[in-house]
């Protein structure tokens, strides 16, 4: 199973590689397909875990993330990390008509791990805008995942 998020730098694929149900754990690998002038940015995919807890947390941040663009009152702090911290979803300003009728940037870093064992974590990503409707496919895609 795959679960799409399109931003207007390509489509950002959560590719499922197995479920652990006693656990809570889904691997995924997360595909980058990105139109063909950002094709050579970063390479094409990066394997993330993901526990149910993460998954509906980051549903609920784009649902939040939504309102808060309706209502005008988006925070440029508000960040998804996930536990195993695979990769980060920054969620920034937007316009909107209505919770259906918007868009809104994100930035989405993914962890490339250190330079040696003694370094810290360095990211590299993209930043895009979401359209309202792409991110209300992709929450329902990954409700439907988790609670199936």
């Amino acid at each position: 199973m795959s679960i799409d998020l399109e931003t207007d730098a390509g489509v950002v694929t959560f590719s499922i590689k197995s479920v652990v149900e006693s656990g809570g754990v889904i691997d995924f690998d997360i595909v980058c397909v990105f139109f063909e002038n950002f094709s050579n940015c970063l390479p094409n995919a990066f394997f993330c875990r993901l526990y149910r807890e993460d998954i509906k947390r980051l549903v609920g941040y784009f649902d939040d993330h939504r309102a808060e663009v309706v209502a005008g009152t988006v925070s440029e702090s508000r960040v998804y990390m996930p536990l195993e911290n695979d990769f980060q979803i920054r969620f920034m300003t937007g316009e909107a008509e209505s919770l259906e009728d918007g868009y809104f940037s994100i930035g989405v870093m993914f962890n490339c791990g250190g330079r040696d064992e003694e370094s810290s974590d360095v990211f590299f990503g993209f930043e895009a805008a979401v359209d309202f409707s792409a991110a209300i496919k992709f929450c329902v895609s990954l409700r439907r995942m988790v609670f199936s």
